[in-house]
């Protein structure tokens, strides 16, 4: 959580410093790169290089699949404020739990729904303020 938060930073000031999406991108990818490299230590005996060529070939094509649609996801994040991109992002805990659930057969847990309470609590509020926001008469 404190290595995303701090990447968005620094995202939000290339941004406003005139940074092009793509530049928003590989850095965001280079910050999860230099954050898998400093975990290696602690991961390297489960890392398997003797894998099958369709393995790496999947492997890649999940890699350039994330950094694209990291790419379509900071586009279109650029319409929007700090604060509901931010909610927005947290929508995709939903879908994981949701994609887990259905489709991987995991097993709901109470810790689980408290968080899907939680999330979901707070994009409703911030969207019910938002939605106050615009209603009101401008000053």
């Amino acid at each position: 959580a404190v290595s995303a938060s701090l990447t968005y930073l620094v995202l939000r000031r290339i941004m406003r410093s005139g940074g092009r999406a793509e530049q928003v991108v590989w850095v965001y990818s280079a910050t999860s790169l230099f954050a898998l490299t400093v975990a290696l230590p602690w991961t390297h005996g489960d890392f398997v290089v003797d894998a099958p060529l369709s393995g790496w070939l999947a492997l890649i094509s999940v890699g350039a699949c994330s950094v694209l649609s990291q790419q379509l996801v900071t586009l279109g994040f650029g319409a929007v404020g700090a604060g509901m991109g931010t909610l927005l992002l947290t929508t995709e805990l939903g879908y994981a739990l949701a994609f887990g659930i259905l489709l991987l057969g995991d097993e709901l847990k109470w810790q689980s729904v408290m968080g899907s309470i939680c999330i979901s609590s707070a994009i409703a509020a911030r969207a019910w303020e938002q939605m106050q926001l615009e209603q009101a008469p401008a000053k």
